[in-house]
């Protein structure tokens, strides 16, 4: 699960938390029960206990006291390890070295505690790269874990002017850490640092890198990303202070994960399609037995069911760990049903290609430029991409709680990040290679009471963001908006489906 707040850290400069850091953290931990460390130096029992108890004066000096608090390393057993992780208000990834924390969590079992855990998640150095999905450890050698490939980018190194690479840049290994972030911190930036420094050039060749200087900070939260303290921005073996354009890009990365915050929600209240759009879509491009279809972020499955039951070769890839995760506990068991938890922009299908590709409300959030072409490359010729969005208008003939819920969205509705994916050219598919676009329209009705509307609201990515407590009154307006007017709100649906080919030759 997405964390309330996620804290990654370079160091402590004398062991004492900066004020912009300890007021942020006072401000995101009003629970204080159970503090977790885990240790980045599993068998150096001493060494844990001596620096937990000394990070947890670190907090209670900065008016941030916990009840409890307490280190998992190889003596916790991992049914233990569980229960304290399940029980955290905080869980805190301790420095030291960060392929041994890896090993720990993987060996404790607590790797899907800790992602479907609501505590607020920090790290500090080696904890802090541990957080991301893309990890690079640039002093120690990754070893894969059982059962692993670790794939390894090191083709055309490059480094800038003046700037050369170190011996040991063949053993740069980048790994699969929490996955919480797409960003790839590396800590303790010192530019007088040589040799450190040489390694984080090398590093940015394989992965862009934010490099941490001691004292710095990167909060986290429902896609916002906030910095304090000096952070420069590595990639392909240039640097250069972090920019709010940098920020900006990264904020919208996180951004498209957003909905994995609400699987359940997400599962419940987002919009099916009508019987009568699939009927069109599977007849047109021909699907069943044989054929062989790529969906794209199918969510939790909103378009998913009737294609995979044409008996059709289904494969999709999802973004979102725990939408990919409901998608398994749903169809996993079907023999014709595929699916990675990856970024499509960046994945590489290997070669392989597809009859059909489609996407439901998913495609706009892919660059145009990408969406279309990566998609021309992995259809057989003659394949088929579709594209389907639902329009809603709630007015339904009430024109008066059409008004009161404006004024709603006028007031309150200030989203901490703006949604920018809008632009999508659903009809653009000829200028990068595809035949000409058809288009078209079904109709369906939904229903909601005030609490189910509410709920729906709460599924848009855009809404999800807005800030406390504006949000918390905003949804208490909905609520009471559609309660005094008869306690129901109707949405009359257009179900919109673009079709397009590739050519046969």
């Amino acid at each position: 699960m997405r964390k309330e707040l996620i804290g990654l850290f370079s160091g402590f400069r004398d062991h004492h938390f900066p004020e912009e850091i300890a007021a942020r953290l006072r401000e995101e931990l009003p629970a204080r029960k159970s503090l977790i460390f885990i240790s980045a130096w599993p068998e150096e029992y001493t060494r844990n206990d001596e620096d937990a108890d000394g990070m947890h004066v670190m907090f209670a000096e900065q008016g941030i006291p916990f009840e409890a608090h307490c280190v998992i390393d190889d003596r916790t057993d991992p049914s233990e390890a569980k229960r304290l992780v399940e029980g955290a208000d905080c869980i805190f990834l301790m420095g030291g070295n960060a392929t041994a924390q890896m090993g720990l969590i993987r060996e404790k079992k607590i790797l899907e505690p800790i992602r479907d855990s609501r505590a607020v998640m920090l790290g500090v150095s080696a904890g802090a790269m541990n957080i991301g999905k893309t990890v690079i450890d640039i002093w120690e050698i990754a070893p894969a874990g059982e059962g692993e490939e670790i794939s390894v980018m090191q083709d055309n190194l490059s480094f800038g002017e003046g700037q050369t690479s170190f011996a040991m840049q063949d053993e740069l290994l980048p790994y699969e850490g929490l996955g919480m972030s797409d960003i790839t911190i590396l800590s303790h930036y010192d530019e007088s640092d040589r040799e450190r420094c040489d390694r984080i050039f090398a590093a940015s060749a394989i992965h862009p890198v934010w490099a941490m200087a001691d004292g710095s900070a990167i909060f986290i939260k429902n896609g916002r990303i906030d910095t304090t303290g000096t952070i420069h921005y590595a990639e392909k073996g240039e640097i250069r202070p972090l920019t709010q354009e940098i920020i900006d890009a990264a904020e919208q990365n996180e951004f498209r994960k957003v909905f994995d915050t609400i699987p359940d929600a997400f599962d419940r209240y987002r919009p099916r399609y009508s019987e009568e759009l699939f009927h069109s879509l599977i007849e047109y491009a021909d699907i069943g037995p044989g054929t062989k279809v790529l969906e794209l972020g199918p969510g939790t499955g909103q378009a998913s069911e009737p294609v995979i039951n044409t008996g059709c070769d289904y494969h999709a890839i999802e973004l979102g760990e725990h939408l990919c995760r409901k998608m398994q506990e749903k169809y996993g068991q079907l023999a014709n049903f595929h699916i990675v938890n990856d970024d499509f922009i960046t994945h590489d299908f290997g070669g392989e290609t597809y009859d059909l590709i489609y996407s439901a409300a998913t495609i706009q959030w892919i660059p145009e430029e990408v969406a279309y072409g990566k998609t021309l490359s992995l259809l057989k010729p003659g394949g088929v991409l579709a594209m389907l969005l639902t329009n809603s208008e709630y007015r339904s003939g009430n024109e008066a709680l059409y008004q009161r819920i404006q004024k709603l969205y006028d007031t309150y509705y200030h989203p901490d990040i703006p949604y920018t994916h809008g632009g999508f050219r659903y009809t653009a598919a000829p200028e990068y290679g595809f035949e000409k676009v058809e288009k078209r329209e079904f109709y369906g009705k939904r229903e909601f009471s005030a609490e189910e509307y509410v709920a729906f609201s709460g599924t848009h990515c855009d809404h999800i963001v807005i800030p406390e407590p504006e949000r918390g009154v905003f949804f208490r307006g909905l609520h009471d908006a559609v309660e005094e007017a008869g306690g129901r709100i109707v949405f009359n649906d257009t179900y919109v489906l673009y079709l397009t080919r590739k050519p046969s030759n």
